[in-house]
């Protein structure tokens, strides 16, 4: 029996009832294959579908109705956006090629509030479904599904302000509404959401703010992410479009406002003069305060300062306004804000689009410095987007070469623009509070550096105040003078070991010309030998982990020498930055510059001497005699970068004798382990250090510890090697050394 044959039996047997039972069977297949809540009507002659709650994207509405030509019309509703959407027609065009040869594209009919809808229709013949039928149907109904859930995904996504624009209708020409921004790095618990929570305290108590940031792009985010907060309490934000804004009209305009006005610190104008200044400052504000309508405004600290410093003899109020420095934001946060941010002025982006542009944004800013990367953000994203939108691809390697040409820019109309300044990388300055802040450094330094606890603790104090106030972009610094010997490069050293990152020591005394010493440390111009050989600052500037430079003996070098080394530690300690020879600059912000001196021509010695007997001067007359010993030799302005120097005193009787008691015993170890004698430990006689000072033929004063050092090595050395010429067993010995003659060192063996 053929196809034909079976069918017309099938319409024969259920009669006037087939159609019915055929738009029956539909829905039943419809209802297997999606995710709708279908409904048959009363008298079997329709059917109507709607995707249920929650359920993946997909054919939103499905309808069947039994048509007088004895089929049943089958309309599915794949996508559903406002009217004036746009998508790219390469990709829609090829989308919808995947429909069947039955299907057809019905003309998009207005769904009500803006909105737009576009389906497909189905024609089937309204008879009873045989399997052959149903399992077609139900293919063809999973083929619309797929294609449903493909266009929708490719809707751009829109953030809902309908009721900003209601808001802000009457003054759209000069408030823009700040779109809030939902992220979990600005959620409870984090640092930026706490800073957030905390501006918009202020806020509430009619405080106005001043929001600081070094690049437009952070600006942008942090408003975002307060205009999220402030819709808990009923508040909207609203940015000036205006290019400049006098007082009394911004008093106006916050009247006027629905929500607090957002203000560019160079769009305001204030005061005529700068005796008006301060006058005109405080008016404003205290007129913001009392009406209860606070203002927000942006800007650079600079550009801050400039309108809010008050003024000649103006006076400044911490409240007024709250000056709030936003939190460092990761590029990861910014970039995606951003992109998000330049689709929605655009007609919005698939979320999968906003993805691609992200991670593509990303890999062409990688090569660029932290600061660089804030800077061109929002031109890449932008750039990115538009070419995005007009439904082109965006080719990763013009975007890679758009950024190296905008990077390298530098001349404008009024001359070179100064590029931004490079910040401390976020690991290194992790790791310099964490160390400096740790309590247990104090009693490192005291465990190593003996009788010298007042300068240890001024150390200390010195580099935590470095690490948690000092601009990112400059170097930590500090300055240790005093005698030979008391610890001054030790300190260095041990702060290097204790952070985990190398020491360089520029030894300035050595350096015999200004020449020599430029190209040591920052290399040699283009042509000279050695040139492609970059300089050790450089060198030592570029490790990722950062590093601890000692500059000894600055004050010794030759007069030519000490003049050009001062000039370039003084920009890279005022400005961060210094230039090699081949001309680039170089950021030295993950650096610590220590400087190391003790006083030319016996100075040492007379600054810590009195006038008559017994006249001992105080810590603090001699703090202000090597200042001013320190500014003769070297600059008044060098010395304000360094900060007042931190004075190593010398040693005296008792700690001098500790100090040889461990070069001895060290010294000992060391020459065991170089003749390969497994010994188990080394013991000093008690009173030994004490008793060999007398021994010494040399200035405590004048060489410190350094002399114990190598007089207690040379002890050591010539007892062990009598010791070894004795011929006594040395494996697993204890080793205990004592003075048997005067200025001998004699060791003797036990256990």
């Amino acid at each position: 029996m053929g196809t034909n044959e079976a069918n017309l039996n099938l319409l024969n047997a259920w009669g006037d009832e087939a159609p019915r039972e055929a738009l029956r069977q539909v829905a039943e297949v419809s209802r297997k294959g999606l995710s709708l809540d279908l409904q048959v009507a009363g008298d079997g002659a329709a059917f109507q579908g709607v995707r249920k709650e929650g359920s993946p994207p997909g054919i939103l509405t499905l309808s069947g109705k039994l048509l007088e030509e004895g089929v049943i019309r089958l309309r599915c509703e794949l996508l559903r956006g406002p009217e004036d959407l746009r998508v790219s027609s390469g990709t829609f065009f090829r989308h919808l090629a995947c429909l069947g040869e039955k299907t057809r594209l019905v003309p998009p009919v207005e769904a009500g509030a803006g909105e737009a809808s576009l389906s497909v229709e189905l024609n089937i013949k309204a008879s009873p479904l045989s399997l052959s039928r149903a399992s077609a149907l139900l293919e063809e109904l999973e083929r619309l599904e797929e294609l449903a859930r493909i266009l929708q995904e490719e809707l751009p996504v829109i953030p809902d302000e309908t009721h900003l624009a209601k808001l802000y209708k009457e003054l759209e020409e000069i408030l823009e509404p700040v779109r809030a921004w939902e992220d979990p790095s600005s959620g409870p618990g984090t640092i930026l959401g706490e800073w957030a929570v905390e501006t918009v305290d202020f806020l509430l108590g009619s405080s106005s703010v001043a929001l600081a940031a070094p690049f437009p792009v952070a600006l942008d985010f942090a408003l975002a992410v307060c205009a999220r907060l402030s819709q808990h309490w009923g508040r909207t934000l609203g940015r000036l479009l205006l290019p400049a804004i006098n007082s009394q009209k911004l008093v106006e305009l916050s009247l006027k406002a629905p929500g607090i006005v957002v203000v560019p610190a160079p769009r305001l104008s204030l005061g005529s003069s700068l005796y008006e200044l301060g006058s005109d400052t405080k008016n404003l504000l205290a007129s913001l305060f009392h009406s209860n309508r606070p203002a927000i405004f942006t800007g650079t600290l600079d550009e801050l300062q400039a309108v809010f410093h008050g003024g000649q003899g103006g006076s400044s109020d911490p409240l007024l306004p709250v000056v709030r420095h936003v939190p460092e934001v990761s590029l990861e946060t910014l970039t995606k804000f951003v992109i998000q941010e330049a689709g929605n002025c655009c007609g919005g982006l698939p979320a999968a689009e906003v993805e691609k542009l992200f991670s593509e944004a990303l890999a062409a800013l990688q090569d660029q410095s932290p600061a660089e990367q804030k800077r061109l953000l929002p031109l890449l994203a932008r750039r990115m987007v538009s070419i995005r939108s007009a439904g082109r691809k965006v080719e990763p390697s013009r975007t890679a070469s758009f950024i190296a040409v905008t990077s390298s820019l530098s001349e404008t109309l009024g001359g070179l623009s100064p590029r931004p300044r490079v910040e401390r990388s976020a690991s290194v300055q992790d790791r310099f509070s964490q160390v400096f802040t740790d309590s247990g450094l104090l009693p490192f330094f005291q465990e190593h550096l003996l009788a010298q606890d007042e300068a240890l603790e001024q150390l200390v104090a010195r580099l935590r105040m470095e690490c948690l106030t000092r601009p990112l972009h400059q170097p930590l610094r500090y300055c240790a003078q005093g005698t030979p010997g008391t610890g001054k490069s030790e300190s260095a050293v041990l702060m290097a070991r204790r952070l985990e990152v190398p020491y360089v020591n520029v030894d300035c005394a050595s350096i015999p010309n200004s020449y020599t010493g430029m190209a040591q440390l920052l290399g040699s111009g283009r042509g000279i030998v050695g040139s492609y050989q970059a300089g050790r600052l450089e060198m030592v500037a570029r490790h990722h982990t950062g590093a601890v430079v000692e500059i000894s003996d600055l004050d010794h070098a030759p007069a030519d020498v000490r003049s050009s080394l001062a000039d370039v530690f003084l920009q890279a300690l005022e400005t961060g930055e210094a230039q090699a020879a081949s001309g680039a600059m170089f950021s030295c912000a993950n650096l610590i510059l220590v400087f190391t001196m003790n006083l030319p021509r016996g100075s040492d010695e007379q600054v810590r001497q009195g006038i008559g007997f017994n006249n001992i001067p105080s810590r603090r007359e001699v703090k202000k005699r090597v200042v001013k010993e320190l500014k003769n030799v070297l600059s008044g302005a060098f010395l304000s970068r360094v900060g007042t120097p931190i004075l190593f005193e010398p040693l005296d009787g008792e700690a001098l004798a500790v100090i040889l008691e461990r070069a001895i015993v060290a010294a000992v170890r060391a020459a065991a382990q170089r003749l390969q004698c497994s010994i188990r430990e080394v013991i000093c006689e008690p009173g030994l250090g004490r008793l060999f000072l007398s021994s010494l033929e040399i200035s405590l004063t004048s060489f410190g510890a350094r002399g114990l050092l190598e007089h207690g090595r040379s002890l050591a050395a010539q007892a062990f090697l009598d010791l070894q010429q004795r011929g006594d067993p040395l494996f697993g010995k204890i080793l205990r050394v004592t003075a048997r003659d005067y200025g001998k060192l004699v060791i003797d063996t036990e256990g």
